[in-house]
């Protein structure tokens, strides 16, 4: 604890020094494993109560993100460092003590991890934990602080952590198997809830929102993929009478209607081609503009009357159907 100022002190000037410097303190901060002791450190303070010392810390470790060295960087967001360091992060000192959130409380009592359908790799595990750490870092913890070069690198790494869990879930054909099976069955309303069906078409929500950052080729071939299993299918019968009869809820609704979007937003020949298949009924096309008609929740309206008009849009068709 006596050499929390001197510490301070040293990485004040040397991360506002030449290059030669700045690297010399990466250097000294990655070799051995010196931000653990920091760390370590700072649990030594906050349990002797040193708040002025912990303010200092925080100085400490904002100066180090904001260096914005990849190499650091990485480290500073290790699974095994990230919650402590945003721990560090809860001492700034122009936050009065009365107003200082407990981060790391939140993230380990109040976040709660589901998985509706179970996950098989640990490494996946690890990307979806780090990429929501990021983003509470980023948009909850350092936004008053981080310069537009480090919020940019933050960006970056959770944008390239949602492409690389889109990828997993996409290539992972036991996985989509599984979620399309039990999306199948929640369309059965006796072996079904609607909380368990809201979780199901959710997580493919969100699956759909992640993919928007792919390249082409591979955006292509989620949609396809997804499409392949059977997902006008099952929203076939989520948007139909009896689902809606059955207790199908706004927000079961509202996912079904924002996926359809999204499948038009990247192709809108195939759910034009899925239509032009049901005949002689059509019952797809059928069920959306019923919910149109008889639902009142005006969400729902605004978004069935944005994907008709994207179907009926002439001058996107690119395809004979």
């Amino acid at each position: 604890p006596d050499n929390v100022v001197s510490i301070l002190e040293m990485v004040a000037e040397l991360s506002s020094g030449p290059t030669s410097h700045r690297d010399g303190l990466v250097n000294a901060m990655l070799k051995s494993d010196y931000i653990r002791k920091l760390l370590d450190l700072e649990g030594v303070l906050e349990a002797q109560g040193n708040t002025q010392l912990l303010e200092h810390m925080f100085t400490i470790f904002k100066t180090l993100i904001l260096m914005n060295d990849s190499n650091l960087i990485e480290v500073l967001f290790a699974d095994d460092y990230l919650v402590d360091v945003i721990g560090v992060l809860e001492h700034d000192s122009e936050i009065s003590l009365q107003h200082r959130i407990r981060h790391r409380d939140f993230l380990r009592k109040r976040v709660i991890f589901k998985e509706v359908i179970p996950f098989d790799s640990p490494e996946l595990i690890f990307k979806i934990h780090q990429t929501f750490r990021l983003q509470y870092l980023k948009d909850v913890v350092l936004p008053r602080v981080l310069d537009d070069s480090t919020f940019g690198t933050l960006n970056s790494l959770i944008f390239f952590n949602n492409v690389e869990i889109v990828t997993h879930l996409q290539s992972d054909t036991r996985f989509l198997s599984e979620l399309f099976r039990q999306l199948r069955q929640c369309s059965t309303p006796a072996t079904s809830s609607a909380t368990q069906t809201a979780d199901l078409l959710l997580f493919l929500q969100e699956m759909c929102a992640l993919a928007k950052n792919l390249q082409p080729p591979n955006r292509a071939a989620f949609y396809r993929s997804i499409v392949e299993q059977g997902l006008f299918e099952v929203f076939t019968i989520q948007l139909s009478d009896d689902a809606a009869s059955n207790g199908a809820d706004a927000a079961v609704k509202m996912s079904c209607t924002d996926i359809i979007l999204a499948t038009l937003s990247h192709d809108p020949s195939l759910l034009r081609s899925f239509i032009t298949n049901q005949r002689p009924d059509h019952l797809l096309l059928r069920n959306v503009i019923l919910r149109f008609i008889q639902d009142d929740d005006i969400g729902v309206k605004n978004q069935v009357v944005e994907i008709l008009k994207v179907l009926i849009d002439t001058e996107a068709m690119d395809d004979p159907t």
